[in-house]
Parts: C-alpha cells; structure tokens; sequence
C-alpha cells in the first residue's frame, strides 16, 4: 500500500510538471508570436501612407511591393491576442488588401482608383 502511495505521489508530481513545462511552452510561443507584431504594424502603415501617395500622384507602379511577411506575423499573432486587436489585426490586413488589389488591377472591370469607391471597400 505505501508503494501504490508512493507512486500515485510521483504519477501527481510528474503531470505537474508536465503542465507546468506545457503552460511555460505556451507563454512563449505566444511571447515569440507578439514580440514582432509592433514591427510589422508599423511596416503596414507605412505601406498603406505610400499606396495612398501612388494613388493620389495616379502612379500604381511606384507603389511599395505588399508587406506580405509583415501580413504573415498578424495573422500568426491574432489568436493570442484580445478580440479589440485582433479586430484591429484584421482591418489592417483587409486595408492593405483593398489598397492591393485596387492600384494592381489592370483590368478596367469597374473604375477602381476612385476615393469613394476605395473608401467604400475599406468601410466594408
């Protein structure tokens, strides 16, 4: 009997440790996940502001190439963040999509660089 107790003492031992190894992987898989989102949030930005300036001097080409890695680290980061940011994680990556795919466009399916009709894609 004191051996069964024994063991069940160890048994308990070993899942708390297994846990606790478990929830400290967690932590930092989620540190390493958030710990460049700043960089590419400000990477996006300044995408966005030189889409804007290529649409308003109606020069697409002179528009930087899409920040897909920066992309790439919000949608690797959104599931261990808030609702709120990760809200704000998905109007960003939709806003950078919108400005891409209106100034890319080389088909004239409808009139694509016009502000209203961009403002209205990004409002959705």
């Amino acid at each position: 009997m004191i051996a069964g107790v024994i063991g069940g003492a160890l048994i308990f031992v070993q899942i708390y440790d297994l846990r606790k190894k478990k929830r400290a992987e967690k932590r930092q898989k989620k540190r390493a996940a958030l710990i460049r989102v700043l960089h590419a949030v400000a990477e996006i930005g300044d995408y966005l502001n030189e889409c804007f300036e290529a649409w308003e001097k109606k020069s697409p080409e002179s528009r930087p190439k899409p920040p897909t890695e920066a992309l790439q680290v919000l949608m690797n980061a959104a599931p261990y963040v808030e609702s709120e940011s990760f809200e704000s994680f998905r109007r960003l990556i939709v806003c950078s999509q919108t400005f891409e795919s209106r100034l890319s466009s080389k088909k004239k399916i409808r009139t694509n660089n016009q502000l209203n009709t961009m403002l209205a894609d990004i409002a959705c």
